[in-house]
């Protein structure tokens, strides 16, 4: 990781992450206790996930498929971070969804969506005091070599290393980026990873000029 990023994080609470309703210690075993893995991804599924359960809220025979797309989605975002009770009531939806038990998936659906709100709402107000005692370091543009990592990850699908390249660019504010961070972080939020790695390739060529 760039020296420029910052290392080290002072917490709330003496005991570290505390956030009720996430097994934090077990979504960072996951990160080999990197905390500048896990981090990001608290913040990115408290960003990410309000717009994905809208995407929850209605469903019917149509639209089961979808349906089952995204409350997959749903349960491996919450087992990545710890939240083991939002992982286990997604799967038990997804499998009533590849059955075919609508009535099932009407019936759960909506305490999956109110539990995950609770969730966010509480990583939220987490981050409010993290926020509070941790300032993201400006720089003025990411480490070329962060970029060059993250490009070569998404042309290999190295789905790991792409998630910790994003994790590091999240972890500064950037002056003089022409907004390429947020685009990058955007596109890999929707999987779009060639295009990352194609606009990636052409950053690199234009600094080369």
């Amino acid at each position: 990781m760039s020296s420029d990023v910052q290392e080290f994080y002072a917490f709330p609470d003496d005991d570290g992450i505390i956030i009720p309703g996430v097994d934090t210690e077990r979504g960072l075993s996951y990160f080999c206790g990197e905390l500048d893995v896990y981090i990001p991804c608290l913040r990115s599924f408290a960003e990410n996930t309000p717009a994905a359960l809208d995407k929850l809220r209605n469903v019917s025979r149509e639209t089961l498929p979808d349906y089952i797309i995204r409350v997959h989605g749903l349960k491996g975002t919450s087992a990545t971070i710890g939240s083991e009770t939002i992982r286990e009531t997604a799967m038990a939806l997804e499998k009533l969804a590849r059955a075919g038990d609508l009535d099932g998936v009407l019936a759960g659906k909506d305490k999956l969506i109110e539990d995950a709100e609770k969730i966010v709402a509480n990583i939220n107000a987490w981050f409010e005091k993290f926020d509070k005692i941790n300032a993201k370091p400006c720089l003025e543009v990411p480490d070329r070599n962060v970029l060059a990592r993250l490009r070569q990850c998404c042309e290999k699908l190295d789905m790991q290393g792409v998630d910790n390249a994003k994790a590091e660019l999240e972890c500064a504010i950037y002056s003089k980026d022409d907004g390429l961070v947020k685009w990058i972080i955007d596109r890999i939020n929707v999987s779009e990873l060639a295009e990352v790695a194609a606009r990636l390739a052409e950053y690199e060529k234009e600094l080369d000029r």
